[in-house]
């Protein structure tokens, strides 16, 4: 099962380095790639999660209705 609590917090942790390194570096890609593409990837991770666990869920109920 994905855990979504910790892919959040890690995103929650990547966005704050990258607010705190953008204080005192410029904004130019040579810094900033490698954070806002483990954001990017993280966010794609969770999206994916989450559709394949509605689709399980929309799934079980189903079931469970045709059982009763």
């Amino acid at each position: 099962m994905y855990d979504f609590k910790s892919a959040r917090q890690h995103i929650e942790e990547l966005k704050f380095m990258y607010r705190r390194n953008k204080k005192h570096h410029e904004k130019d890609g040579t810094w900033d790639w490698i954070i806002v593409g483990e954001i990017e990837e993280l966010e794609k991770e969770l999206e994916e999660a989450h559709k394949i666990g509605t689709v399980v869920r929309q799934d079980t109920v189903r079931m469970q209705t045709l059982l009763i």
